[in-house]
């Protein structure tokens, strides 16, 4: 956290609250109250007639909980409290008795070397898996020329071994985690049809009922029910084209929205003397169709959806600000 933003977070704090984006310091939890040893687990793997199946890998090692996710070809360790909703993992059955493990999009998946490399790579990346109640068992003999492949656990770090390993963890269902601090409840209302544009709002974009959501997390969008998900909060930059004409950007994190082909798509607005403009916020026309819509509607996040404490601040983030963090009576 960088110098400015803690002053600015203890300057808030001195009266006594701070308020946040919903999402901003989301940490992982168990619902309802469960820990790691009462979770829900999930013990079946997908069928050859079974969609691919998502859940998290969790595990705890020295009295943290840590979900393990797909990065590159890699299997890593990330403690709940800078965890997220997305970090689960796909499971799909490939033939008899082997799967693919996948990142959420698909998109980075979990692999071995080759004969000559013991380590983590895409030369194998199918391999049988075992999911039991406490234990979860990834890879096997034979799987580059005459050698074995398993992923095995020491503390919070993964390696691979060419000899049978086993490790403890759980496999849970999606339904089974949430965030520490809740995402915003309410539905967000359509802005105003003449509202200014803001670069620092955060926008939900509607159109038949639906939030346009960054499901691939590459700026490819669809259309999904609306969650609160950080998938769905886009923010829109202008680029000035002279003659108070200009172009927005709708970007969702480091995405910028684009169609299948990977063509940005972007709407037109206008220069006033108040600022940048749709013609109608509530009929904007996008420069391709998405999923068959092109005609879309703003809605405004509320940029202030949870009020934070001292000691919510401090459950979340420690001393990460650099300051001792108290309440008002411990002064």
């Amino acid at each position: 956290m960088n110098k400015k933003f803690s002053t600015l977070v203890a300057a808030l704090m001195a009266a006594g609250a701070l308020v946040l984006p919903a999402d901003m310091f989301a940490q992982l939890r168990y619902v309802d109250g469960e820990t790691y040893k009462t979770v829900d687990v999930v013990t079946a793997l997908p069928k050859a007639v079974d969609a691919p199946t998502q859940q998290f890998i969790v595990f705890t090692e020295g009295n943290q909980d840590y979900v393990a996710v797909v990065k590159g070809n890699k299997l890593e360790a990330i403690p709940f409290d800078e965890a997220n909703l997305n970090q689960l993992v796909t499971i799909k059955y490939v033939a008899s008795k082997t799967y693919t493990i996948t990142n959420k999009n698909g998109k980075q998946i979990l692999g071995f070397g080759g004969e000559g490399d013991a380590g983590f790579g895409s030369d194998v990346v199918e391999y049988p898996v075992a999911l039991s109640k406490s234990t979860i068992k990834i890879g096997g003999d034979n799987l580059a020329g005459n050698y074995g492949r398993y992923i095995k656990r020491a503390g919070n770090s993964f390696s691979v071994e060419k000899s049978v390993q086993t490790i403890t963890a759980k496999a849970v269902p999606v339904s089974a985690l949430e965030t520490k601090i809740k995402d915003i409840s309410k539905v967000p209302g359509f802005v105003a049809a003449d509202e200014i544009i803001s670069t620092s709002q955060n926008y939900i974009i509607w159109e038949n009922g639906k939030a346009l959501t960054n499901a691939s997390e590459d700026g490819k969008a669809t259309w999904a029910a609306y969650s609160s998900e950080q998938t769905q909060y886009w923010t829109i930059e202008i680029v000035d084209n002279g003659n108070n004409k200009g172009v927005a950007y709708f970007k969702n994190g480091d995405n910028t929205l684009q169609d299948a082909d990977g063509n940005y798509i972007t709407a037109s607005v206008s220069k006033t003397d108040k600022g940048w403009k749709f013609i109608n916020n509530n009929e904007i026309e996008l420069s391709a169709k998405i999923d068959g819509w092109n005609k879309v509607a703003l809605g405004a996040v509320d940029q202030y959806g949870n009020t934070l404490s001292s000691a919510d601040l401090a459950s979340i983030n420690g001393s990460s600000f650099g300051i001792q963090i108290v309440d008002a009576n411990d002064k």
